[in-house]
């Protein structure tokens, strides 16, 4: 069951401030994802699943700054809701605004599908928030859309593209709306 208050969490975790009416793109990705071609080897694999769960837990104790350092420098969140949030500050000011919706939360991946060869990667993933201060309740989902770029032999996030499940921004304008 989604607790309706707490579904504000997902969306502000990974996104700049909303600003204006809630709207957000939900629309699922193209399914062609499934069967892209994975030619990275497995020790590159692992270095990028690596990488992602290094966000959510570093989300999780709240140091956004360490979240910003898993970026290109020019690194992009696009939350749908508003513009995207540009370069480790725009990225670190982003949360800090939205540390109120994102403390005491559990980010956890799920059903990671990695392509890509060479320097370039794709990760889709289920994002899957719990809360776990106040009691243990879902939060919300959505599936996430990462690219990644080996720089100087380290892999980055240079893009990070959220879209809410259907029922998480039903559940979020309804907590916004007060009903």
């Amino acid at each position: 069951m989604i607790d309706h208050r707490l579904t504000v969490a997902l969306a502000l975790s990974v996104s700049a401030v909303i600003a204006g009416p809630l709207q957000a793109q939900t629309a699922a990705p193209d399914p062609a994802y499934i069967t892209e071609a994975n030619r990275l080897a497995a020790e590159d694999v692992t270095t990028i699943l690596n990488v992602i769960a290094r966000m959510n837990h570093a989300i999780d104790v709240n140091d956004y700054a360490l979240y910003a350092s898993f970026y290109t420098a020019d690194g992009v969140i696009d939350s749908g809701f508003g513009p995207p949030s540009v370069g480790a500050e725009a990225i670190v000011a982003s949360l800090q605004m939205s540390a109120p919706f994102i403390t005491n939360k559990r980010h956890v991946i799920g059903n990671p599908v990695v392509s890509g060869s060479g320097d370039e990667a794709k990760v889709t993933y289920y994002l899957i928030v719990f809360e776990r201060q106040a009691g243990l309740t879902l939060a919300g989902t959505a599936v996430i859309t990462d690219t990644l770029r080996r720089e100087d032999g380290v892999w980055r996030v240079a893009t990070h593209t959220t879209r809410m499940d259907p029922a998480t921004l039903s559940a979020m304008q309804a907590a916004m709306s007060g009903s």
